[in-house]
């Protein structure tokens, strides 16, 4: 495959920041994606803002989810949120809610998105894992943390061996607890999620048919509850192939590390595909650098490096799942992911469709 050239990049449609503004947290869930603890680093109010001067000097509509580790342990965020804001930017906070209640300044938290994540609808169980207090928190949010611009009020749901069976309830009790966005996604198996027996693992028979349940009951619920809550589970499904690399004009939502390590997306977390580093690249040479060239370059000729692929009539529709996913879960991108359960993904809609025919 011949390599892509320079001008590649200027087909990419740069829209948002994924911000880990420190990788200090106050918790330690044992599936974090990126292994936050409470012994970290912040980054420089200065450097943040700078960081955000630039991206709206490419695009003056970038919005941004500020992240962690445990965002309202950064000493600005106040002033942080308080400026993307004043920008017009659609700004999403994810908080483990533990540190809610101690905020001060509650109509600077107003401004933005708030999105909270619940493991279990007991008490004790969730407080466990996120801390004493936070699933009270979450029970009285909107109360907490007014609601005062009518913005999105998101209860994340992480899946788990554990809790599929509880969807319903969650449904419940985010409607009851005045929620505006239910969000059910996976966990991925990366950072200390690699290898945790909660991580429902697509490749695994005895998994699939746990997805399976999964969609048809949100499904069901989502139907349900229509009136009352949107329901999200887009972040349920495996991912078919890169984004950057599969669509005419990919949109890009960057990825900056608490280490100032700038990423192509969530799901890129190993340092060697880091496209430059915010205290020594400007956004624009990270977006247009030789790094971003060379990753995409590699992802294009992952298409036509797995043997096992070529012979299969579903090669053009899996695109040999998710490179990064992969990457986390093999150390290589010459691996599909997600293959067997994919397969019997298309084959369910061939026959569903022919039924209907």
């Amino acid at each position: 495959m011949a390599k892509v050239e320079t001008s590649y990049l200027d087909k990419f449609e740069f829209n948002s920041i994924y911000f880990e503004l420190t990788s200090r947290c106050n918790a330690r869930c044992s599936y974090c994606y990126n292994s936050s603890t409470s012994m970290g680093k912040d980054i420089p109010y200065d450097k943040i803002i700078d960081v955000m001067c630039q991206a709206y000097m490419i695009n003056n509509k970038t919005d941004f989810v500020l992240s962690g580790g445990e965002p309202l342990l950064h000493s600005n965020i106040i002033d942080i949120i308080d400026f993307a804001c004043s920008n017009n930017s659609d700004v999403t906070l994810i908080s483990n809610a533990y540190l809610l209640k101690k905020m001060s300044i509650y109509e600077g938290l107003s401004k933005c998105n708030i999105q909270v994540t619940i493991d279990s609808l007991n008490r004790v169980q969730h407080d466990n894992v996120r801390g004493e207090g936070s699933f009270d928190n979450i029970v009285n949010m909107q109360n907490i943390v007014p609601n005062l611009y009518n913005k999105k009020r998101i209860l994340r749901v992480n899946l788990t061996r554990n809790n599929t069976q509880y969807i319903n309830d969650f449904c419940v009790f985010a409607v009851n607890n005045g929620y505006t966005i239910l969000s059910f996604g996976f966990l991925v198996n990366q950072g200390r999620g690699q290898g945790n027996p909660l991580v429902i693992d697509y490749d695994i028979e005895a998994d699939k048919k746990i997805w399976f349940e999964v969609i048809h009951t949100i499904k069901e619920c989502s139907e349900r509850y229509k009136n009352d809550i949107a329901i999200e589970r887009k972040n349920c499904y495996p991912k078919t192939g890169c984004e950057l690399v599969n669509r005419k004009k990919p949109s890009m939502a960057l990825r900056i590390a608490a280490n100032g390590n700038a990423f192509p997306c969530l799901y890129f977390n190993h340092e060697k595909h880091s496209l430059g580093n915010i205290f020594d690249n400007s956004l624009i040479e990270i977006l247009k650098g030789q790094r971003f060239l060379d990753l995409i370059n590699l992802l294009l000729y992952r298409e036509d490096n797995i043997e096992g692929c070529k012979q299969c009539i579903w090669d053009k529709q899996c695109f040999k799942g998710c490179p990064a996913l992969a990457f986390s879960k093999y150390n290589s991108f010459e691996n599909e992911i997600s293959c067997s359960f994919l397969k019997e993904t298309f084959d369910k809609a061939i026959r569903a469709m022919r039924l209907e025919i």
